[in-house]
């Protein structure tokens, strides 16, 4: 697997997003109805609609990538190469039949922390 660099700069936005939706949902968490809220709803749309322009292979990657940050040890990252953590992850995606458009955008979208996941992906990309 090649990572291109395109990928990167979209898991860059993303991660932005994700980030951005994260820290509203904190700034509003002693709300009632925090999903309710003006700021918290715009912010949600904003990452969705960013999603929704994403390619199938751009979700794979980004799920992967995502996936890679929220459950690699630090044991594997110490005794595997950084593209073989990605690809393993991938191929699992690929093998649980995760070739849906948007099923993938949804799943990225309802990850919490998402942005912390993604962070910690690139980092080990970037290795």
């Amino acid at each position: 697997m090649q990572i291109q660099e395109g990928y990167i700069v979209t898991a860059r936005k993303l991660l932005g997003l994700a980030k951005q939706r994260r820290l509203t949902y904190q700034y509003y968490s002693g709300t009632e109805k925090i999903t309710q809220t003006k700021e918290h709803n715009k912010v949600a749309l904003e990452l969705d609609l960013f999603l929704n322009t994403l390619t199938l292979e751009e979700i794979q990657f980004l799920q992967a990538l995502m996936y890679l940050g929220r459950d690699t040890t630090d044991k594997e990252r110490s005794e595997y190469p950084a593209i073989k953590l990605l690809e393993s992850q991938y191929k699992t995606l690929i093998r649980a039949g995760l070739n849906n458009k948007e099923l993938g955008a949804d799943q990225l979208s309802g990850k919490m922390p998402l942005d912390e996941y993604l962070e910690k992906g690139l980092e080990i990309i970037s290795r």
